[in-house]
Parts: structure tokens; C-alpha cells; sequence
């Protein structure tokens, strides 16, 4: 499973980004550089989330610190299905 193409793709249709968001790696900022990534936007990357790869998001998982790269936001999952 490729966990970082599955969170590009996740991103793109979240956020309507399909085409910017295949080009996205580890480093790519997220939180504050992304327009589209606003309040409502986190809602429903982390409903996404859950579905798409069997995961449950508790609050405390729901820190800006996690949406700040592509990267923190793929260890969140990768740490996630580790458990």
C-alpha cells in the first residue's frame, strides 16, 4: 500500500486539487499554503481518512501540527495503522 499516492489522491478530491495535488510530496506544505484547506475542508479529510483506511481519528489527533506537510499528515496515518 502506498499510503503517501493514497493521501495525494484523498487530497485532490477533498479539496478539488486533483491535478496540483499528484505532484505533492512529503515536504509539500499543507496548512496555511493550501487556500482550499480551510475549517470544513479538515472535517472532511479526516472523515475521509477514517473510511479509506479503516482508522479512528480521536481529538487528539486533530492538531495543526498534522496538517502542516503531506508528510505529518501521512506519519498520522502510518502511525494509525501501525497500532
Amino acid at each position: 500500500m502506498d499510503i503517501l499516492a493514497d493521501i495525494r489522491t484523498l487530497l485532490g478530491e477533498t479539496l478539488g486539487l486533483e491535478q496540483r495535488c499528484a505532484q505533492w510530496q512529503r515536504e509539500t506544505p499543507l496548512l496555511g499554503s493550501v487556500a482550499e484547506l480551510d475549517s470544513a475542508a479538515v472535517i472532511h479529510i479526516v472523515a475521509s481518512l477514517e473510511e479509506r483506511f479503516g482508522i479512528y481519528l480521536d481529538d487528539d489527533d486533530i492538531q495543526a501540527t498534522h496538517f502542516e506537510t503531506v508528510g505529518a499528515l501521512t506519519a498520522l496515518v502510518e502511525g494509525k495503522l501501525a497500532q
